[in-house]
């Protein structure tokens, strides 16, 4: 009887229709867009608007491509061709209102359909983090861009380079901007003081922009007789770029132990355990956690300068007392971390290198 059972639900199992979108994907110019990763997904069904569950596939040569489905629904099909200007639009943030996703409805009777759609090319904000007072690069900067006529919609990303360059993908709409760094004042707009006047990037192009950041010379202190004072804080006793630290004066970077560089993890759960060596005069330890994004769904994580992809940070954690720390990371992709030492007086030191590291699941 149960074998019975067994075989009628396989068959009907295998009789069951099949689902599939088949489609056609132009760029901006009307050219085949090939090795592009195009998506579908039932946006009723995503949990994390970012990354909405689904099937995909990679274009072929003459722009289309094939997305086999396990279920019916009314379908949403999005691409992500990031290297070459095209957003993901798997955020909503970077879609073009002029140009939504196509949409589909599968059911048993209609299992499959055909799109035909091209790609809205992002503009870009480029440029670099200056210190106008030592003229200095910044290597850390936060931005933040919302929608000019509806603030609530925003997107928050940073940049992380030595030199201070940055290169950050712009909304189709209008957009207000903010961008700030620990020890520096915010900068608004594109002259800094432009708190409420909207920026607007055309679709295709860059705009060029130099950050000269001041550095913050008062902050306030809370006494314990609930009055707030004002006091100067001299810049070696705040956070510092790598560019201003000085051997001798600074700590040492600490020797990362574990995991070694570039390490595979096949293991779930993610617990993971990052150890260095101690540093003499440490008072405690500060750590930086990214985690990155594939290159085009293959294992590749960095770019043509060896940078992270897209990096997304955790929360920063510092006065580690230890030399080590354990957290559970975030998903089935790349991560990198660095970390540094802090003296007695709140200075900190030298940063180490990134070591990377990769779940599979």
């Amino acid at each position: 009887m149960l074998l019975t059972l067994a075989l009628t639900l396989f068959a009907s199992l295998q009789g069951g229709p099949t689902y599939s979108i088949a489609g056609e994907l132009r760029d901006s110019e009307g050219k085949a867009a090939a090795g592009v990763r195009v998506s579908a997904y039932i946006p009723e069904l995503a949990s994390i608007k970012q990354r909405p569950p689904g099937s995909s596939a990679l274009s072929r040569a003459d722009g289309t491509f094939i997305i086999n489905l396990d279920r019916p629904g009314k379908y949403s099909v999005i691409y992500d061709d990031r290297d070459r200007g095209y957003f993901p639009q798997s955020i909503p943030f970077f879609r073009d209102p002029n140009n939504p996703p196509p949409q589909v409805v599968l059911t048993d009777v209609s299992s499959t359909a055909q799109v035909i759609f091209s790609m809205s090319k992002n503009g870009v904000l480029n440029g670099e983090a200056i210190d106008a007072q030592t003229q200095l690069p910044i290597d850390y900067v936060d931005f933040t861009m919302c929608h000019a006529e509806n603030r609530k919609p925003c997107w928050h990303t940073s940049a992380k380079s030595a030199s201070g360059k940055f290169s950050i993908p712009t909304p189709f709409v209008p957009f207000t901007l903010l961008i700030t760094s620990a020890e520096f004042e915010d900068w608004f707009g594109l002259t800094g003081s432009d708190q409420n006047v909207p920026v607007i990037v055309p679709a295709g192009t860059s705009t060029s922009l130099r950050l000269l950041m001041k550095r913050k010379s008062l902050f306030f202190v809370q006494t314990p007789e609930d009055a707030y004072q004002t006091a100067k804080i001299e810049a070696a006793n705040r956070p510092i770029s790598e560019a201003k630290k000085r051997i001798g004066i600074n700590l040492p970077a600490p020797k990362q132990l574990l995991p070694e560089d570039s390490q595979v993890f096949d293991i779930y759960p993610r617990l993971t355990k990052l150890e260095w060596e101690a540093v003499e005069g440490a008072a405690w330890y500060a750590l930086e956690l990214d985690y990155c994004q594939y290159h085009k769904g293959t294992h590749q994580w960095l770019d043509t300068t060896h940078q992270c992809i897209d990096p997304q940070s955790y929360p920063a954690t510092s006065r580690i007392k230890a030399t080590s720390h354990e957290f559970i990371f975030i998903g089935a992709q790349p991560g990198r971390w660095r970390v540094w030492a802090v003296d007695r007086e709140g200075r900190e030191g030298f940063k180490s290198v990134w070591r990377t590291f990769l779940y599979l699941r």
